[in-house]
């Protein structure tokens, strides 16, 4: 695939670990884990699977080349084991239980539990993305803000949006937080820094697809400076000039992903 294959995959990867996330509850919740969202983020990695008795299983292994299984269920535990010794610890028959070192095995699994909940998704997360080719080259990024360009000449809002995100994957850019958005405008920042003991955020990145309008405020600006926050809304709503627009918001973005590396480079997988 194509490093912007690659990536669209990465972002889908790490949206349904997201989801995966959000639904685990502590030990002892009522919260239940979101077993569709995983299910698809197993999918992404190919990982073989069966049904046994009851349970859902995938298998994969390790990057030290150990043999693992995951249970699909509300605690997300893996295994270093086998298939058969996993149903017997998570839906052992009758039969089973009436064996003594059965029950053992039944009602202490940790000699083969490697992981649960968070760590196990993380885990999937990290094979996931080390199926994934994520080098790339200066020629890469060019080719994404040509497209760019052309999107936003042509009025293709969809693949600007699609476009911004790709590169705000690259520069590791953020949603500003609803709290500080303006309208409809879509707005990407660099990660809130802390500056003087408050956060931070900025350069800004806008694009608001009604009017096809794709700005950069090249500044930061504090949540509780309200003479900032009024520049950024009135740049927002078009009534203050922004620090670039148009084809040069691309340019920008190709720059600064190009002065990390000149030569070729790749994503973070961890």
């Amino acid at each position: 695939m194509s490093f912007k294959a690659n990536l669209l995959q990465k972002i889908k990867i790490d949206g349904l670990f997201d989801e995966v996330l959000r639904s685990i509850g502590p030990t002892g919740s009522e919260r239940r884990t979101d077993k569709d969202a995983m299910r698809r983020l197993l999918a992404m990695g190919g990982f073989a699977s069966r049904r046994e008795r009851d349970l859902d299983l995938y298998f994969f292994k390790t990057e030290a080349g150990k043999a693992q299984v995951m249970v699909l269920d509300n605690d997300l535990p893996i295994y270093q084991s086998g298939a058969e010794d996993v149903a017997l610890r998570k839906s052992p028959t009758v039969k089973e239980m009436l064996n003594i070192r059965n029950i053992v095995k039944i009602l202490n699994d940790a000699d083969v539990v490697v992981s649960k909940k968070e760590q196990s998704a993380a885990t999937i997360r990290r094979l996931c993305l080390q199926q994934l080719d994520l080098r790339f080259s200066a020629a890469d990024i060019e080719a994404l803000a040509a497209e760019g360009r052309s999107a936003l000449e042509l009025g293709n809002t969809e693949t600007v949006s699609e476009t911004l995100m790709l590169f705000a994957a690259i520069l590791g850019l953020q949603p500003l937080p609803k709290a500080l958005k303006v309208g409809r405008c879509e707005v990407w920042s660099a990660a809130a820094a802390a500056e003087q003991g408050r956060p931070a955020y900025g350069p800004l990145i806008l694009f608001e697809a009604e009017e096809n309008r794709l700005l950069l405020l090249d500044q930061k600006i504090h949540p509780d400076d309200p003479e900032a926050l009024e520049h950024f809304h009135q740049v927002a709503l078009g009534k203050q000039p922004p620090s670039a627009s148009g084809a040069a918001v691309w340019t920008f973005l190709q720059n600064a992903v190009l002065a990390r590396d000149s030569r070729e480079v790749a994503l973070e997988t961890t």
